[in-house]
């Protein structure tokens, strides 16, 4: 035999090793959520933190809320005391958490918890929950959650582990065979471009530590990368994998497990659907799916007693009033803030 030869089966036993040890870990494997787990210190801060407020309302959500309401204008305006839980990049996996662990274990008892969202989210398990937006949920857990497990982390047939397995160690991001070198070219070329159309005064050298720190993660919100439109840095947050339909069934999403907390320690929830940006009439376009979808979802929130609320086809909020995607402009936000208590005041218990 020769030497050649030798090293390539070699190289074959070696693989058929990794491979048979993968498969047989991922088979005999227990289920189970195998993310990291939080210190615990930091849930007893979050909830030691919303202990000292002792609000009246607690509003949820993702940038949404973030850019919209101001909590100390609107506890000035209402007269009340608001605690905003709002992180971009959240979504339901990381507002059930932490309504289980923060405010069910702090004992507080708000007059109602207000949550913010858009179109299809609130039925959308696995919407922001891996890569980048793992951190929002590892804050929020306690040891392993069996129900995170069911709805976010579903296991694959055990026959496919040692196949996807395989496929990302070969042709994955950082696998065996996966090359960059086209992307490289394609991105050197861009970036050329961009530079020459910039500063045309200056070096390109100097512009491109410009452009650099300009454009850096530092400079930049952290969380528009997340709302911008088509988002597909994970196939769970292409907008392609949302719900099509309505569904209620406690093993599809975090929603009705949201709603029973509430119910279960007595704490009335409210649901508000955001505007999403409007086009030049100042109307925000809708499919006949999304408005299907809608409509059983206000239905099935009314037979749960809760209340639910829409801005969609409000024609007073305007295309001026956002910034970039669905978020609305910081020199909006106090009228918008005013906007939403005069909308709320009459309904909130």
């Amino acid at each position: 035999m020769s030497r050649k030869t030798a090293i390539w089966h070699l190289l074959i036993f070696i693989f058929c090793a990794l491979f048979g040890a993968q498969y047989l870990l991922r088979l005999f494997a227990t289920r189970g959520d195998v993310r990291s787990e939080v210190d615990s210190s930091q849930i007893s801060s979050l909830v030691a933190g919303l202990k000292s407020q002792n609000p009246d309302y607690i509003m949820i959500g993702d940038s949404m809320l973030d850019t919209r309401v101001d909590e100390a204008l609107i506890s000035k305006i209402s007269g009340r005391r608001f605690f905003l839980y709002c992180r971009g990049g959240t979504s339901t996996a990381a507002w059930y958490l932490y309504l289980k662990n923060v405010i069910v274990k702090s004992g507080v008892k708000p007059k109602a918890i207000i949550f913010l969202f858009r179109n299809q989210y609130l039925t959308w398990p696995r919407f922001r929950v891996d890569d980048m937006y793992k951190a929002n949920l590892d804050r929020l857990k306690v040891g392993v959650d069996p129900l995170v497990t069911e709805l976010i982390y579903p296991q694959p047939s055990k026959w496919k582990q040692p196949v996807a397995w395989t496929r990302n160690v070969l042709f994955g991001p950082n696998g065996i065979y996966f090359s960059k070198t086209a992307a490289a070219q394609f991105h050197t070329k861009i970036e050329n471009l961009a530079l020459d159309l910039t500063s045309l005064g200056q070096k390109k050298d100097d512009r491109k530590v410009y452009m650099g720190k300009r454009f850096s993660l530092a400079s930049l919100r952290p969380d528009l990368a997340t709302e911008a439109t088509g988002e597909t840095v994970v196939s769970d947050n292409s907008y392609d994998a949302r719900p099509r339909i309505f569904d209620p069934s406690p093993n599809k999403s975090f929603l009705p497990h949201i709603v029973s907390l509430g119910r279960d320690n007595g704490i009335p929830l409210v649901f508000f659907r955001v505007k999403c940006r409007p086009d030049r009439d100042n109307i925000t376009p809708q499919t006949e799916e999304m408005v299907e979808y809608i409509y059983n979802l206000q239905a099935w929130m009314l037979e749960q007693k809760c209340l639910y609320f829409d801005e969609t086809k409000d024609t007073s909020i305007t295309l001026p009033m956002y910034q970039d995607g669905d978020h609305i402009s910081i020199e909006s936000k106090p009228w918008w803030t005013s906007y939403f208590w005069q909308r709320m005041e009459p309904i909130l218990p």
